[in-house]
């Protein structure tokens, strides 16, 4: 199947919401007509798949770093693979800014199945003071709220007249099609307008309307959609008590209400004179995409509409606006009150949850729940003041992980534990197996994320729910063995202050059969069995295995802006981050088993060959090393260098054997550095200058 056309639907609208929620709800029948709908992530504000990020990614496209640039081709390869076998290639966004789409269009056309194909844009607006106003009732934080008010007032978007002009010139006239939709930021409104347009342009017939997507900006007040955000925050599904749609019927029926709806703000997000500004700015935009597409004057009936020119506090009755100042324990506690107590209860599980990541006005929620939740709670209070924090990671491992939990709580110890465990949104039974041991025990802080991570996410859950100064790691696939352990590597940091973290030996059970074996094996090592071993020795190689390590915990004060959650593998970069503050003692005993399998992130058979591992993670493991290099400067850099030059080796025998250049050029066009230091070594460059670029 040839791909014959791309279409970008770039809606700046009220609307977009709805929009994108129609077609994820069709896309059966949209692939059984050919149109290919490849997403590449969520939108920040509806939670739905969409191409924003894309769109950002394009935006810093000059100064992306290397992770950055591989993310963009890995998803142009995704584009590349999908147009190879459909008719038509779908993409949506709501993007701001006239570059990234016009360098979209440039990344696309360069791919192999999409020379021929005809790209074809649809750029729908609403009115430009609505979208900042709808983008403002939906900002999670303060910093949101300025990001999207700097954004919006200083983009593209002000001139929809030349941005449109700018797209018609790389995108061609015919090609280029402009929609007004509705002025209203109150709702995500179905625009029967925008699907006839788009699904023309698809080729395929619209759906018949569907239900209104129902979101914060089905709420009109502002406290109930901020309670939405501080939930959201959490970033956490659990407990069933309490989900997005139990809490949404309950604050659309406070707002309804009007003994509850008596004590919430109605007033709107975007001040009188901040409409004033951006309608005064957009006017002449505005005028010019009329006078080129007729079609689009509702754009201009509709803003003259949203905003009358007298202050609000001129109407009679009309209270005089002021900013949002965030939520009052007064107002959270009128709300709570009103809910059924199921959920309330839910809802104080879930906060409670939260811990140390909790906001201030996350706290504030947390304290009116304590007074409204009656009853017993869904589960014990938990224990104040751990000495101890393990941190548990799982992803698909029901088989699994009430063996390590199991193995958790069976530590003998005179101080309390804290059990964090992070689930990245598991498809099996993973969490049920959590839930009904957060349930039963009170140390156990369960933390289920609404979706897979992309970007560290998982990571950053379980860093920002620390609060112990000491902090163990055992994945949800491992276990304790030795009843012991978080007693004697407690004692030994209490007991040597000069190092900042432990570990000791491992069995490894494999799985797939074949005897045990130990690890590290010390007499490989440089310096054989040592009490200490130093930075530079853990900078040659990761001798620490994940759920042996105990850490004198380095992020109690907050996670430094510098850290890099999406790095693999990521238990050698923490390792590495704490044995920068100290020395790093071992315990000559085995108290842990680390089991190998095929569902292991970063695993290969026993006897599996090097190559193909490196064809998967050699780009990753390479910016590993060159995120070290930064961070720790001279410091083991011969080492980290050795190690980068182990994966070029392995990147050169792969195309020795199949004449295959292409990982070999990606790895030297992203890490230079690695690359001309390694070709160097083998004596392939000599006096030719190697570049980036080359």
């Amino acid at each position: 199947m040839i791909c014959e056309q791309v279409v970008i639907c770039n809606s700046l609208s009220t609307a977009y919401g709805t929009t994108l929620l129609h077609l994820q709800q069709d896309t059966g029948r949209l692939k059984e007509a050919g149109v290919g709908y490849v997403l590449t992530g969520r939108d920040l504000f509806y939670g739905l798949a969409s191409h924003d990020s894309l769109a950002r990614q394009l935006r810093w496209a000059e100064r992306m770093e290397h992770y950055a640039r591989e993310r963009l081709a890995d998803w142009l390869h995704n584009f590349n693979a999908e147009a190879e076998s459909c008719r038509t290639l779908l993409l949506t966004m709501c993007c701001p800014w006239g570059e990234p789409l016009e360098r979209l269009r440039m990344e696309l056309r360069a791919l192999p199945a999409l020379r021929r194909a005809r790209f074809r844009l649809l750029l729908h607006a609403s009115p430009q003071e609505a979208v900042l106003e709808q983008r403002l009732r939906l900002a999670i934080s303060q910093a949101a709220l300025d990001f999207w008010k700097d954004e919006w007032l200083n983009s593209d978007v002000t001139d929809l007249g030349e941005m449109a002009e700018r797209l018609r010139k790389v995108y061609g006239s015919p090609n280029v099609s402009v929609l007004a939709g509705d002025a209203d930021p109150a709702e995500t409104p179905y625009d029967a307008d925008l699907e006839q347009v788009l699904y023309a342009m698809l080729r395929v017939p619209p759906p018949p309307p569907a239900a209104p997507l129902r979101c914060r900006l089905s709420l009109h007040s502002r406290e109930a959609r901020h309670i939405q955000c501080l939930y959201g925050q959490l970033n956490n599904v659990w407990p069933r008590e309490a989900n997005f749609a139990l809490l949404l019927d309950a604050l659309e029926k406070v707002e309804a209400d009007p003994a509850g709806s008596g004590v919430l703000d109605f007033q709107p997000m975007i001040s009188p004179a901040d409409v004033r500004t951006l309608r005064e700015r957009c006017a002449p935009g505005n005028a010019r995409l009329v006078a080129r597409w007729p079609a689009a004057e509702k754009l201009l009936e509709v803003s003259a509409a949203s905003c009358p020119d007298e202050e609000p506090s001129s109407k009679p009755n009309a209270e005089e606006w002021q900013p949002y100042q965030g939520l009052r324990p007064d107002t959270a506690a009128a709300l709570f009150g009103r809910f059924p107590d199921a959920l309330a209860k839910g809802l104080h599980a879930a906060f409670e949850t939260g811990g140390p990541a909790l906001s201030e006005q996350q706290r504030i929620a947390l304290a009116a729940l304590e007074t409204c939740s009656s009853g017993p709670h869904l589960r014990p209070a938990p224990p104040a003041a751990p000495r101890v924090a393990v941190l548990v990671q799982t992803y698909n491992q029901e088989a699994y992980v009430a063996e390590a939990l199991d193995s958790i709580l069976a530590q003998k110890t005179n101080f309390a534990v804290e059990i964090v465990v992070v689930d990245d949104a598991s498809s099996d039974g993973t969490r049920d197996v959590i839930d009904r041991y957060a349930r039963a025990h009170a140390n156990i802080r369960p933390v289920f994320l609404f979706r897979r991570s992309t970007g560290g996410e998982n990571t950053l859950a379980l860093f920002r729910h620390v609060s112990a100064p000491y902090v163990a790691i055992c994945d949800g696939d491992d276990y304790f063995t030795d009843p012991d352990k978080l007693q004697i590597q407690a004692d030994y940091l209490d007991a040597n202050p000069g190092c900042s973290l432990c570990f000791h030996p491992v069995r490894i059970v494999w799985e797939e059969g074949g005897p045990d074996a130990v690890y590290p094996n010390i007499d490989e090592m440089e310096r054989g069995k040592q009490e200490r071993y130093r930075l530079t020795e853990l900078m040659a190689a990761n001798f620490i295995q994940t759920n042996s390590v105990m850490y004198r915990w380095r992020f109690g004060g907050g996670i430094p802006p510098w850290f890099d959650p999406t790095l693999v593998p990521g238990d050698w970069y923490w390792h590495l981050l704490h044995a920068e503050q100290g020395d790093i003692g071992f315990l000559d005993r085995i108290m842990s088993v680390y089991r190998r399998h095929g569902n292991s992130l970063f695993w290969r058979p026993r006897d599996a060959s090097s190559v193909g591992h490196r064809l998967k993670f050699g780009l990753q493991e390479l910016r590993l090393y060159q995120k070290l290099e930064e961070h720790f400067g001279e410091t083991g850099r011969d080492a980290l260098h050795a190690l980068a030059s182990g994966v070029f080796a392995d990147l050169v025998r792969h195309y020795m054997e199949t004449d295959d250049t292409a990982p070999l050029d990606r790895a030297a066009r992203y890490f230079p550095d690695f690359a001309r230091d390694f070709l160097g070594k083998i004596h392939i460059v000599s006096n030719r200058k190697m570049t980036g670029k080359e």
